[in-house]
């Protein structure tokens, strides 16, 4: 079982030379700074702010927080860039890394949940053993077809509790049809239209565009992201851009586009 989040990072340049090589943690709030020269000049960069995916009221506010964040620790000079990244954690918390169900010759190395450098390097050298038949003392704990249902099992229960409670809660409150003109220009809504469940954009130039707001998936509803301009789902963390297709899995299918009537009886 993977569990999905986003996380978000910020660079700035900073007015000074002496901050060091490396990466840094730090646990309350928990964030990551490293530091990086280009064209002589010092950057910094802090990751942090992870969520769950599809969840919270304002994504913008997570690079606010971490723009912050850099300003009190750090002599800025210029805010440089800002992203986001979508993760994926395993429920007992280790990467899954080996062959898959059912396939020898397929391999995978997936649940890194930000580690890449580190995980990343040992699944090389697991699926590298693997490949050739050289023991690997590694690859047990990792093997991708573990099942370790004892170490799973409370993370299984919360990632499902928190799933029916954004099922059910979508479900029974969301927005009503006559707020569509309340969306601001850019922004999204999630509306019901004659027991429809609509995602409502409302791009710069006023013009909406209408899609179903149920995630094909598992049929959750999808909720706006308002930094990443996209449609979230907080039940497994599939994502849709502003025309339904797939940005980010499980789900295959783009939205359903068979939502657009209800909203032309409106005007």
């Amino acid at each position: 079982m993977l569990l999905p989040s986003r996380e978000y990072g910020v660079s700035a340049k900073i007015n000074s030379d002496a901050y060091p090589n490396g990466i840094f943690f730090v646990h309350d709030p928990f964030h990551s700074i490293r530091s990086y020269q280009h064209e002589n000049e010092q950057y910094v960069m802090v990751i942090g702010e992870q969520h769950k995916t599809g969840e919270g009221d304002s994504n913008n506010a997570h690079f606010n927080n971490l723009r912050d964040y850099m300003g009190s620790h750090f002599e800025v000079t210029d805010y440089c860039h800002q992203w986001s990244n979508q993760q994926y954690s395993p429920a007992d918390s280790l990467p899954y890394i080996g062959k898959l169900h059912g396939q020898d010759r397929a391999y995978l190395a997936t649940g890194f949940s930000g580690d890449g450098l580190v995980w990343g390097t040992l699944a090389g050298h697991i699926i590298g053993d693997l490949i050739i038949g050289r023991e690997n003392p590694w690859h047990e704990p990792f093997d991708a077809r573990r099942f370790t249902p004892a170490k799973s099992a409370m993370k299984w229960v919360e990632e499902n509790a928190s799933v029916s409670k954004s099922f059910f809660k979508d479900y029974l409150g969301t927005e009503k049809l006559k707020e569509i003109e309340e969306i601001g220009l850019g922004q999204g809504k999630v509306v019901t239209a004659e027991g429809e469940k609509l995602a409502i954009h409302r791009d710069e130039t006023g013009k909406l565009s209408v899609l179903s707001a149920v995630c094909p998936h598992m049929k959750c509803l999808v909720h706006w992201n308002g930094a990443e301009a996209s449609w979230d789902c907080p039940c497994h963390g599939s994502r849709f851009d502003l025309e339904g297709e797939v940005i980010e899995g499980p789900s295959f299918h783009p939205f359903g586009k068979n939502a657009i009537s209800p909203l032309k009886k409106t005007t």
